[in-house]
């Protein structure tokens, strides 16, 4: 089968799938992502993405500089790939629509779709208004599987660059338990000093999981106290 055939007997297969409510595999979706950007051995260069970051969605969420240098992708297929968890990510958002994190329980819900896509632990902060509205949210360091580190120096940057003087801050564990360990209390804890020494109070700290997520605010007593109509909670 010549690699015009193969591409058309994908997008139909697609079709079909979509047409009777089932799913393409993995491997399928990506080989047929890439006919579309790519000029090589389409189905050799998905093995090897494959074999090396595990999923379709650690693939997606892989530094597009690292797979032009690693795998000699174009740069049209790296952006493409990445647009994949962006966009999956936006759509998320937009269909629950949190516009305020006034409770950790829409907290967990915002921050569960922004980190849709991720395989890599990621850590991303929000501004929020006095009405718990949502100014502005970044992502400010992203790691690996196993952990990502954050610089105080950055989360401070982005109060200040937001004009805000409350904040949420949220990372993922997407690959295991959304339990903190001592080192997140810990370092949550300097962070909430920090912070009220410059006139910024955290609110919350929430972790997502692969399978729900956390507040920390719930889970631990190292908070400052907000009223609950700022932020409503339920008991420890």
């Amino acid at each position: 089968m010549g690699r015009n055939d193969e591409t058309r007997s994908l997008r139909e297969q697609l079709l079909h799938t979509l047409a009777n409510g089932s799913d393409m595999g993995g491997e399928e979706l990506l080989t047929l992502a890439l006919t579309y950007s790519e000029k090589c051995d389409v189905p050799q260069t998905v093995r090897q993405l494959l074999d090396t970051y595990g999923s379709l969605a650690a693939v997606c969420d892989a530094d597009p500089h690292t797979l032009m240098r690693s795998f000699g992708v174009s740069e049209s297929t790296a952006v493409l790939l990445r647009l994949v968890t962006i966009i999956s990510r936006d759509i998320a958002m937009e269909r629950r629509r949190i516009k305020r994190l006034d409770s950790p329980e829409s907290a967990k819900r915002y921050f569960s779709s922004y980190f849709i896509g991720t395989s890599a632990e990621h850590f991303a902060a929000a501004a929020l208004g006095q009405d718990m509205s949502i100014k502005a949210v970044r992502t400010l360091a992203v790691g690996d599987h196993t952990g990502v580190e954050a610089s105080n120096r950055d989360i401070v940057a982005f109060a200040l660059d937001s004009g805000t003087d409350l904040l949420i801050i949220a990372h993922c564990h997407p690959l295991g338990s959304c339990e903190p360990s001592d080192r997140d209390i810990s370092a949550t804890a300097s962070l909430i000093r920090l912070l009220g020494g410059l006139g910024i109070t955290l609110a919350d700290h929430i972790i997502t999981g692969a399978e729900k997520s956390l507040s920390m605010r719930e889970r631990t007593d190292i908070f400052p106290e907000l009223p609950e109509k700022v932020y409503g909670q339920s008991a420890k």
